[in-house]
């Protein structure tokens, strides 16, 4: 099996694009902090996880209003899991989800 390296690159620059670049964000050498909680990653470490994550933005992030105004055009689809523009992400409660009413 062989690796396409120029359909991942493809790949990669549809995903990434419309992100702006926001240099200097305090995001940039942190991004475990970030991202989704993992399949097995207990819900306290993620929310540990998550408030590090939220902390670093709100008080060290120098283009946090940037990156809101970027966050603020996504649509719910288009929103990371994670943590984004010092948003925690709205986490459903465990186990299956509620059916829709009748």
């Amino acid at each position: 099996m062989s690796f396409d390296h120029e359909g991942t690159v493809r790949l990669l620059t549809a995903a990434l694009a419309g992100t702006p670049a926001l240099p200097g964000a305090a995001c940039r050498d942190s991004a475990e902090l970030f991202d989704p909680p993992a399949e097995h990653e207990p819900s306290t470490a993620a929310a540990r996880r998550h408030e590090a994550a939220v902390r670093l933005c709100r008080w060290a992030c120098p283009v946090l209003a940037e990156c809101e105004r970027w966050a603020d055009t996504l649509t719910k689809s288009q929103r990371p899991g994670g943590v984004i523009a010092g948003q925690r992400p709205r986490l459903g409660a465990p186990g299956r989800p509620r059916k829709a009413s009748a």
